[in-house]
């Protein structure tokens, strides 16, 4: 068996230590990276501001004190605007005419799978981690308990805190790392 680089996942078949050796360096890496990102620095700052209960209004007597979190109010109305939008995407045939059916079968299932997924709220739940965080992501996988028994695709949106990415290049460009880490919580 050929010998890999100490940067690269041990092949198939390599000792289970040598494997989750690699694991556990992987990803204390990616944490070690994500660390020393700016927002998320300010992550704990964000949320206490955001879970004040009054906004930090003072009181003063004789008036009514009511008071209301006005950044959280704010992130609500920026990720209600962002995801306010109709998905109204239609497949077209550019050249071949008699393909039209095909596409409006695909337009159609498109949109099924859309309403059907609640993708929308997988949406709105990656744009209040971008808003409040600073960062988020999403991503597809398959959920074969959808639908009953046949399954279906499923749009996620984990934490900023649940992705870390293991040997970036020098510019910092996430779809070029070496492997992408996604903390999932197990039964």
């Amino acid at each position: 068996m050929a010998q890999t680089k100490e940067y690269e996942i041990p092949p198939y078949g390599s000792p289970e230590s040598r494997v989750l050796g690699w694991c556990l360096e992987a990803e204390q890496e990616g944490r070690a990276w994500l660390e020393t990102q700016r927002p998320t620095i300010e992550w704990q700052n964000a949320l206490s501001v955001l879970s004040a209960p009054d906004g930090g209004v003072n009181t003063v007597e004789g008036l009514s004190n009511l008071g209301y979190n006005l950044v959280e109010r704010n992130a609500g109305d920026i990720v209600a605007s962002l995801s306010d939008f109709r998905h109204d995407g239609e497949y077209k045939p550019r050249f071949d005419k008699s393909l039209y059916d095909r596409a409006h079968v695909l337009t159609k299932l498109d949109r099924n799978w859309y309403i059907e997924t609640r993708a929308h709220d997988a949406f709105r739940a990656h744009l209040q981690h971008a808003v409040t965080f600073g960062t988020g992501y999403l991503y597809q996988v398959w959920n074969k308990k959808f639908h009953g028994t046949h399954g279906d695709i499923e749009l996620t949106a984990p934490g900023p805190s649940d992705v870390t990415f293991v040997q970036l290049p020098k510019n910092h460009n996430i779809q070029q790392a070496y492997m992408v880490i996604i903390r999932e919580e197990l039964p």
